[in-house]
């Protein structure tokens, strides 16, 4: 049983949660296919705790140690140092305040539920640095902390809580990144030896994508060797090999960085190259204004015609083609002709079943 205050002998909690931190946890758990309401609690927890501002016995500390690190030469002064554990102190104390005072108290409809707190959250909430937070929280501590450091994750964006959600594998990725170890990264299908770039997030801020090459198919140059992302939600296991050395070269770090300069994250490994053709598009005011908003995989154009209505871009077609399709008539291919074909091919196919359908003509 739990030190803190408000968990059972069962080790369940009773939460009160505002109807927006609810409908937002249901939302990621919906994302990530999970069905269970406390596996999206217990890997909040786990995965954002350490950095929550709710934490303020960690956040106290961590200030304390900087404040004491600026001052150690004050500290060390036998006239100094009593004005030097004045000034912390005071420093600390405003901290605190600032602290509680930013802590979430949202109002309005609320949604209880009662979930059962899995043995490592447990064990991290007996923790002696965690169970400082019952001198902020008071009585029924436990339900009070978790409360605010929920109320302030569903704050955070939806890339921020997926990388918090996938904690233990983001940590091996990056480990693996930072030590020059391949990485074994397992998805819904197979199993990949990687050697990682990064993880980026895309434009939107959507998802996030491990990005490396996956070495299963080659290494060196080798036949085979293809630069892929993976999404992080589609990770299910990750683990740094630390016997195996692998480090990405400058040419292979350029190649990304110009792949990622060239269209998002998720594209990588699509297709082995971008396409040499530069691609031309014409835009009617309205297909402007659509593009300037929609910022969701949106390809970058090299330049704009003397008219102010032709784009040019020289990017994946398939990403080309997925981005302006929708446009319909509000933007069409000028060049090449093999690319309007294939907009004219889809097009047309919908077309003919309603035309056979209803028998529509133009």
């Amino acid at each position: 049983m739990s030190k803190f205050y408000g968990i059972n002998y069962e080790n369940k909690l009773r939460l009160r949660l505002s109807q927006h931190a609810y409908d937002t946890l249901m939302f990621d758990a919906k994302i990530l296919n999970i069905e269970n309401f406390g596996t999206i609690i217990n890997k909040a927890f786990l995965g954002f705790y350490t950095e929550a501002e709710s934490s303020v016995s960690i956040r106290l500390s961590e200030y304390e140690s900087e404040l004491r690190q600026a001052l150690s030469s004050e500290l060390e002064d036998v006239d100094k140092g009593e004005v030097a554990r004045g000034i912390i102190e005071k420093l600390l104390s405003e901290k605190e305040k600032a602290l509680m005072d930013a802590l979430p108290h949202p109002k309005g409809a609320h949604v209880d539920k009662v979930i059962r707190i899995r043995r490592d959250c447990e064990y991290i909430l007996n923790r002696d640095d965690v169970t400082c937070e019952d001198e902020y929280y008071g009585k029924d501590n436990m339900r009070a902390y978790v409360q605010a450091l929920l109320e302030e994750f569903v704050r955070k964006p939806y890339s921020f809580r997926e990388r918090c959600y996938f904690h233990d594998e983001v940590k091996e990725i990056l480990s693996a990144r930072d030590h020059k170890h391949a990485v074994s990264i397992t998805d819904e299908n197979f199993t990949f030896l990687y050697c990682i770039y990064d993880i980026i997030e895309d434009e939107s801020s959507l998802s996030s994508y491990v990005i490396g090459i996956n070495l299963s198919l080659g290494w060196e140059g080798r036949p085979g060797t293809k630069f892929k992302s993976i999404r992080l939600s589609s990770v299910k296991h990750a683990y740094e090999i630390e016997h195996m050395h692998c480090e990405l070269n400058k040419d292979q770090i350029k190649h990304i960085e110009a792949l990622l300069e060239e269209g998002p994250p998720s594209w990588i490994g699509s297709m082995e190259t971008f396409a040499n053709t530069e691609v031309e598009i014409w835009l009617s005011d309205s297909g402007i204004r659509s593009y300037n908003q929609n910022a969701y995989k949106r390809p970058k154009y090299t330049r704009i015609g003397e008219d102010g209505h032709t784009y040019y871009f020289n990017c994946l077609e398939t990403w080309l083609f997925e981005y302006f399709f929708p446009f319909g008539s509000e933007a069409y291919l000028k060049s090449p002709r093999y690319l309007a074909k294939y907009f004219y091919e889809n097009y047309a196919s919908p077309a003919w079943i309603y035309s056979t359908r209803y028998g529509f003509k133009d």
